[in-house]
């Protein structure tokens, strides 16, 4: 914290709670008070936990990430690491400045907020670091699988399509194979910030070594998602997967199979929920829409 503050930081208060717990991560936060110097002082500081992992693997590869990045505005910026809390197992962060990216969306400043989103994100993953830990495409696949089962499993009316549009990405996920560059785990909207400098992130899970279209995949379909939800046409995550597209002369095609493959990930799991998530469907049908304008089979 003093280095993150400065020395003369004197923290006299702690109120911590849990934002999110779940089977796969927790997430904490402090709200944290005292003085630096003579002026009384407040911040907020978040937490990450994995079941089965210490933390300081993460640590380490997110010290790395933050130092390749340096002063590259334009890149995605990672919230600063303060350190591994091994008693909890997880690693701890101080939030970046910024406006919250969702209370951008659904105003006139979207579509300016997003193109920086996409342009962001691309020049992350142009960055030349190997981290020492690779993700698999296949553990999104298996994930899938494992969701395609549980809709099954409840006997959804759309589970006959989820299952064929899951057999439709396999061909080209296979042909496409086990590309590798600097991306990371865990990022959410929620969890994005503008600043008059650049596009930063709150918080993640990891920084990891796989198929960047994974990451910017995942970032559409929580787009396409919340412009089914609230009645849109997805024209803003159409135009954000241009300017990401363009900007880092990725192939529309193989951008198309990852959004769909997360599309699918999130109906399965909605459906397996609720047998009556009236978005189920209309998840699939993006899906499948996009796949069959641009040919993908």
């Amino acid at each position: 914290m003093q280095e993150a503050y400065g020395s003369d930081l004197e923290v006299t208060e702690c109120l911590p709670s849990i934002q999110q717990q779940g089977p796969d991560r927790i997430h904490a936060s402090w709200v944290l008070k005292g003085y630096r110097g003579k002026e009384r002082w407040r911040g907020v500081v978040d937490g990450v936990g994995l079941p089965d992992d210490s933390g300081r693997g993460r640590l380490r590869r997110l010290d790395a990430a933050v130092v390749a990045l340096g002063e590259q505005q334009e890149a995605l910026r990672l919230p600063r690491p303060l350190g591994s809390l091994r008693p909890l197992s997880m690693i701890a962060f101080v939030r970046p400045e910024g406006k919250p990216l969702e209370q951008l969306l659904g105003t006139a400043d979207e579509g300016w907020a997003l193109e920086r989103l996409a342009k962001a994100l691309a020049s992350f993953h142009a960055l030349r670091l190997d981290v020492g830990k690779e993700r698999s495409t296949g553990r999104d696949v298996a994930s899938a699988q494992r969701r395609l089962e549980r809709i099954a499993e409840a006997r959804h009316p759309a589970s006959p399509a989820a299952r064929e549009l899951l057999e439709t990405l396999q061909p080209p996920l296979s042909r496409i194979g086990e590309r590798r560059s600097l991306t990371v785990d865990g990022l959410h909207l929620r969890h994005l910030r503008l600043t008059p400098e650049g596009v930063g992130a709150s918080l993640l899970d990891d920084v990891v070594m796989a198929e960047p279209l994974l990451t910017a995949g995942e970032l559409f379909s929580q787009l396409q998602f919340r412009a089914l939800k609230g009645g849109a046409s997805g024209s803003a995550a159409a135009s954000a997967a241009a300017t990401y597209l363009e900007a880092s002369g990725s192939a529309e095609h193989e951008f198309a199979v990852f959004a769909a493959l997360h599309l699918l990930r999130r109906a399965c799991r909605r459906g397996a929920r609720n047998a009556c998530d009236e978005l189920v469907e209309p998840l699939l049908a993006s899906a499948r829409d996009r796949l069959e304008a641009l040919g993908c089979r």
